[in-house]
């Protein structure tokens, strides 16, 4: 059954309201009607099992005949990425991370990013798409940040800290993978990170870690970094 989103306030007691381009694609292009069975998220971890009450393009009515709160996720992760100057990269990677599982999403303009513009908007709507495809309840927030330091600090203080480093083999840092419970990730751009950006993750006391012998793009990297810390491995 395919996945629907909206918004927590258009969620009530006893019914919801889907608007928008997810009204129109549930009418237009899959031909739900009246009396029909959907699934929805509001993407803050709940899952509403539905029936359809009215439907029109531009919003659809639905009863809640059942609802489940799904447990948070563990670890809780904070991807901070250097921006990318290609748009379908960088939308590639806010795709990828969320699919894997990323809770927060923060995009910092690093000291070897290249020039590059930015819409919010379609990065959002790439990640929502993410979400509903992976069949998850949990859109991440997307955030962008003038540098690598505001990213970080707008993150959990007590969450630990690792950096991508490709100058490295292995694992740099006294940091337990298993035990901890709040990770914030560093991805650096394509340039990679600079020598005060480096410094600066080590004044927080982050850990670097190698992801291979292969230099990835950063999108590749995101997802593997990602991946690696949300299954653990």
């Amino acid at each position: 059954m395919n996945l629907f989103f909206t918004p927590p306030d258009r969620v009530g007691e006893k019914e919801l309201l889907i608007e928008g381009q997810e009204s129109s694609h549930l009418v237009k292009v899959l031909r739900h009607r009246q009396g029909d069975l959907v699934q929805v998220t509001d993407g803050s971890g709940n899952l509403f099992q539905g029936s359809i009450i009215s439907a029109r393009s531009d919003s659809t009515r639905v009863t809640i005949l059942s609802r489940e709160t799904k447990q948070k996720r563990s670890p809780s992760i904070t991807m901070c990425i250097g921006m990318i100057r290609k748009r379908d990269r960088l939308e590639y990677a806010v795709e990828k991370v969320t699919e894997i599982g990323a809770d927060r999403i923060y995009l910092f303009h690093g000291d070897h990013s290249e020039k590059a513009g930015l819409r919010i908007d379609r990065l959002e709507s790439a990640a929502l798409s993410a979400m509903k495809q992976s069949l998850s309840c949990w859109l991440p927030v997307i955030s962008h940040f003038k540098n690598l330091k505001q990213a970080v600090e707008q993150g959990d203080e007590t969450a630990v800290l690792i950096a991508a480093d490709e100058t490295i083999s292995g694992f740099d840092g006294c940091y337990s993978v298993t035990q901890s419970e709040n990770f914030t990730l560093v991805v650096g751009p394509e340039g990679g990170l600079s020598e005060a950006e480096r410094n600066y993750l080590k004044s927080r006391d982050a850990g670097f870690i190698s992801l291979g012998a292969n230099r990835l793009r950063t999108e590749t990297a995101a997802a593997v970094m990602c991946d690696r810390f949300r299954n653990r491995c």
